[in-house]
């Protein structure tokens, strides 16, 4: 239901509009100042702001002013009322953000047609925004795993690397890859390849804490960036990714494998010669490297 507040001194003037808009099926909320009415909306809500210019305390502009605020805007679409058709300050008002100017009185039914085609008007909107996020979300996701991808990992590490600069604080990067994952491929087939992909990276994505990403850096290979995070915190969530995996039955009906990983560990700002993102990722990639050497068994990693 659209939630529609109305900000108006005269209560015969809200009586019919509370009335006129309740009938088109609208959640009506009303005040008779402007300090209530600004607390109407940003304790409730609103979907569409009805404001009459000529209030007791807080004027219609400065009424406008505040819902703009910056840090505190409100999007919702506003109409002024005002019983004078004045042209500077229809003019004034659409500057500060209306979308519309009616001149009272408004006949019901006008004012009914013109708040349904502004609801109509911001509800196309909102879903063109929700199409972009979501556009704009899926291309920094990997389509097979639903973890990020290199898009993402390029934009993450340039911003939490300029931070900890600015801030001292550290964060860890947690390189690893499948054990013989050619070999389950050649085996067992590549649907059932995509298959344990998939549960590798969900197995991850349920160890993490909200403020960390799991990455698929390319093939079986991924990354896993941890806040806040400095060397001890980074192996110990290592071995516990590293056992969790190892436990996890990787079956769909028709195939069973256990699956193990190598794991590679790098910390920024904690470790000799890891001042970018370049180095962190080098630092990581040797030190998995080095785990594979040491026996390519799941049971090794590298920090």
């Amino acid at each position: 239901m659209d939630r529609v507040v109305v900000i108006d001194d005269d209560e015969s003037v809200r009586s019919v509009i509370q009335t006129t808009l309740q009938r088109e099926g609208c959640d009506v909320v009303a005040a008779g100042d402007g300090e209530g009415g600004l607390a109407a909306v940003r304790s409730s809500g609103a979907d569409l702001i009805i404001l009459d210019l000529g209030l007791p305390d807080l004027d219609g502009y400065a009424v406008l002013q505040a819902l703009r605020e910056k840090g505190r805007e409100v999007e919702a679409p506003v109409i002024l009322l005002s019983a004078h058709d004045d042209l500077s300050a229809k003019i004034k008002g659409l500057e500060l953000g209306a979308v519309e100017y009616l001149v009272k009185p408004v006949h019901p039914r006008e004012l009914a047609a013109r708040v349904q085609a502004l609801l109509r008007v911001k509800k196309a909107q909102e879903a063109l925004l929700r199409q972009y996020l979501q556009a704009t979300e899926l291309s920094l996701v990997d389509e097979l795993t639903r973890a990020y991808n290199r898009r993402f990992m390029d934009r993450a590490l340039k911003e939490r690397v300029a931070v900890a600069h600015r801030h001292g604080y550290t964060f860890s990067c947690v390189m690893f890859d499948l054990d013989r994952f050619k070999q389950i491929n050649d085996t067992c087939g590549h649907a059932f390849g995509d298959f344990v992909l998939r549960e590798v990276a969900a197995q991850a994505l349920r160890m993490i804490r909200k403020e960390d990403a799991v990455i698929r850096y390319g093939g079986d290979e991924f990354l896993v960036l941890l806040a806040h995070a400095g060397r001890y915190g980074a192996r110990t969530f290592a071995e516990r990714l590293r056992q969790g995996i190892r436990e996890h039955p990787f079956e769909d009906g028709a195939h069973r494998v256990e699956v193990t990983i190598n794991v590679g560990v790098a910390t920024f700002l904690e470790e000799e010669g890891v001042v970018s993102a370049e180095d962190l990722l080098r630092v990581a990639d040797e030190r998995l490297y080095e785990a594979k050497q040491a026996g390519r068994s799941g049971d090794k990693g590298s920090a």
